[in-house]
């Protein structure tokens, strides 16, 4: 397995997590129209805006917990470089250049797939030691864990 397989499922966790606030924003919503018809039927209390404002919070509040919780497991995901052994975040790639088309700013998303060029990009220059890792050679995480610990 290389750098690239290893993350494949990215977008697997980032469509899970916006599916667990879709249901968290349904179940809240059926727990707010519950609770106004009860209320409307009950007490006799009728005012609209209530429920759109209501609706509008949980909406809100949805897409924030999917927002967060998607940068959480962003800011979690590393690799190692081979011959430094330190860890390189997803999330601080962010601004690196293409090799075919020179075009700078791209992020991770860019490295784990290809570029607007249509190009794979085959090599990254770790931040720490400037070493060119090969994102298509074999990579097995637990042995640079164990060199890593050996070598602290």
């Amino acid at each position: 397995m290389n750098i690239k397989e290893n993350f494949k499922d990215l977008k697997y966790i980032t469509i899970g997590i916006w599916a667990i606030a879709a249901i968290i924003f349904l179940v809240m919503t059926l727990i707010y129209t519950s609770a106004y018809l009860i209320s409307y039927y009950v007490f006799n209390y009728t005012v609209i805006n209530d429920f759109r404002l209501g609706g509008i919070i949980v909406f809100v509040c949805s897409c924030f917990l999917a927002f967060y919780v998607n940068e959480i497991t962003i800011k979690k995901l590393f690799f190692y470089c081979s011959n430094c052994l330190e860890k390189i975040y997803l999330y601080k790639i962010n601004d690196f250049t293409c090799p075919e088309c020179e075009q700078p700013g791209k992020s991770y998303k860019h490295l784990l797939k290809k570029c607007d060029c249509g190009e794979e990009i085959d090599f990254y220059e770790c931040p720490h030691c400037k070493h060119e890792i090969d994102l298509l050679a074999e990579y097995n995480e637990n042995q640079l864990r164990i060199k890593r610990k050996e070598r602290r």
